[in-house]
């Protein structure tokens, strides 16, 4: 009781003393976003087998084997190939004919991410003196393409150790594509041979399987696919970032540029608002706004396929300042309370800061509706209303008819505020807080307000 009643002097003493310092002026010490995507392919050597044997086991390539598979050829007469799922393994059955024919193993795991594995299967007829020809798998590749683009293949280089004769005999290639979108032609020219594929027609994608075959009849053949090039798109937000004047902002501009063929995309900013104050830069993929605007910008920036594809978007952003700080927590014999100026009547809400409006809803910690001649809006941040609002940077948003920022909060905790008595006290050489510790710190003119002059005297 002795205890309870010497707070309570020493509080009325501190008010007293608040009171003479404002009116006398005295001015205390201050603290210091689909198109066709391929997946990644892995190319492999060559499987050698031979005509008269029976199946072959050749193990998987351990960086792309998953839970499901899908297999395609570029001949299916050459040979089967199947999978042992429980030794990731491959499967290899000669058929009825030498030759060589390419394959594709394309794996898919438990999300449905793709990745797949390419190789030649060479099937060789020895005892009757039959090699199977080369093809350079890795050469012949899915191809994104500009609507119109013609293809050029280096013959050589994709079948090579051929005799140079028949490489430039136009008869012994053969070029089919799904859905028979190409026309197509033989090359010669002195230190090169090539075929050149030009569309017909437009497509959304297609296969492209080319064959050759040798003097003695043997063939060997390989397939890719185009997809015609689809440029980013930008999924507009609709609505202003909310930035802190006084903290750097990063934005992920994948979340708002996507690629319908999964191209990994490279950002420039084009153009920036003159009325911005500080200089913005992309590190990779995050637009980097430093600290320091002082008023409300638009910045627009192009997202580039690397393929000629390109779109730009624009960003609106609106600045923000902390207009008030406070300490949270609960203090004994003490309503912790948050007062903000407001001019007009309304549903008002307390949350932590949003930098996009558009997901305040579901957020809120307090809400308050403010009568017609309301000067002010008051939340009650300690236990006592529910849950204790934590430290932290907290927007106080109108909520009728569209959302409104009407101020910026930084609550500190409790802990910072004890500190801060417990470095005055030590600095008056004692270990612990006492009365003349808190007159100090409330001698501070941040500090002089009633509500803070009961958070600090609850430390005695």
């Amino acid at each position: 009781m002795h205890d309870l009643s010497l707070r309570r002097f020493a509080m009325a003493s501190l008010a007293g003393l608040l009171v003479i310092t404002l009116l006398l002026g005295v001015s205390p010490r201050h603290a210091s976003a689909q198109g066709l995507v391929f997946p990644p392919v892995t190319y492999s050597p060559a499987k050698h087998i031979e005509l008269q044997t029976g199946p072959v086991s050749v193990p998987a390539s351990p960086t792309v084997t998953g839970v499901t598979y899908q297999v395609e050829y570029s001949d299916t007469e050459i040979a089967n190939v199947s999978v042992d799922m429980s030794k990731h393994e491959y499967i290899i059955e000669p058929k009825s004919a030498a030759g060589t024919a390419t394959v594709q193993v394309t794996w898919y795991d438990a999300m449905g991410h793709a990745a797949a594995e390419k190789f030649a299967v060479m099937v060789n007829d020895t005892p009757n003196g039959v090699s199977a020809p080369d093809v350079n798998v890795s050469y012949f590749r899915d191809l994104y393409l500009l609507t119109n683009e013609n293809q050029e293949i280096d013959v050589d280089r994709l079948f090579p150790g051929n005799d140079q004769r028949h490489i430039k005999e136009e008869f012994r290639y053969t070029v089919d594509d799904t859905p028979d979108v190409y026309n197509h032609h033989l090359i010669v020219k002195p230190f090169v041979t090539y075929l050149t594929l030009q569309p017909k027609s437009t497509f959304d994608d297609a296969t492209i399987r080319v064959s050759f075959t040798r003097n003695d009849g043997v063939k060997v053949s390989t397939f890719a696919k185009f997809a015609l090039n689809q440029p980013p798109l930008f999924v507009d937000p609709l609505e202003a970032m909310q930035l802190l004047k006084h903290k750097d902002t990063i934005l992920n501009l994948d979340q708002y540029y996507t690629d319908p063929n999964g191209d990994k995309l490279k950002y420039r900013i084009v153009q920036v608002d003159p009325a911005l104050s500080v200089t913005p830069a992309i590190v990779g993929s995050q637009l980097v706004i430093p600290a320091g605007a002082d008023q409300s910008f638009k910045i627009r920036i192009e997202a580039d396929d690397s393929r000629m594809g390109t779109v730009e978007g624009e960003f609106s952003f609106q600045v923000n300042e902390i207009s008030l700080q406070e300490y949270a927590g609960s203090y004994e014999d003490t309503v912790n309370v948050l007062s903000v100026s407001i001019k007009e009547e309304g549903t008002y809400v307390l949350a932590p800061y949003q930098e996009w409006l558009s997901q305040l809803q579901g957020q809120e910690l307090r809400r308050e509706v403010a009568p017609a001649d309301a000067a002010a809006i008051r939340f009650t941040i300690d236990g006592s209303a529910g849950a204790e609002v934590p430290a932290g940077t907290y927007g106080i948003y109108k909520v009728d008819a569209d959302i409104q920022v009407i101020a910026v909060i930084e609550l500190q905790g409790k802990r910072v505020l004890e500190q801060e008595l417990l470095s005055i006290a030590t600095h008056n050489g004692r270990g612990h807080i006492e009365l003349p510790d808190v007159r100090e710190w409330i001698l501070r003119k941040e500090n002089q307000n009633y509500l803070r002059i009961r958070m600090a005297m609850s430390f005695l």
